[in-house]
């Protein structure tokens, strides 16, 4: 039953095919983990960036409100506030990371992660 030509043919066929099969699924393995690769990096410089943009109006908008907070009081207890009000906002957030951002974070490299 085997030792026919066209069996052995069919065969050797076969095998190639599967050959191609495999090396066309590691491909696809590959483009897929780049893919996936490529948005995390993008989410994470994105992140860098507006980060570093949100933290220059924060910086920005401090010396403005100890400045108006100047009209009202003393120099040092206008910086002192809002060196006050900071610690209360870390406080809070230090509290609320779990929900606040750790959750997130991990919703968000979940979905990238298993994004078909």
């Amino acid at each position: 039953m085997f030792s026919n030509d066209r069996n052995i043919e069919k065969i050797a066929k076969l095998v190639d095919l599967l050959k191609d099969y495999v090396c066309l699924q590691k491909d696809s393995m590959k483009i897929s983990a780049t893919e996936k690769l490529i948005k995390l990096l993008t989410v994470f410089i994105l992140s860098l960036v507006l980060g570093f943009i949100i933290l220059l109006i924060v910086v920005f908008l401090s010396f403005a409100a100890a400045a108006w907070l100047e009209t009202m009081m003393p120099k040092e207890m206008a910086y002192l506030s809002v060196a006050a009000f900071y610690v209360f906002m870390f406080a809070v957030f230090y509290v609320k990371r779990n929900s606040w951002i750790q959750q997130p974070l991990v919703r968000i490299i979940a979905n990238i992660l298993t994004s078909e």
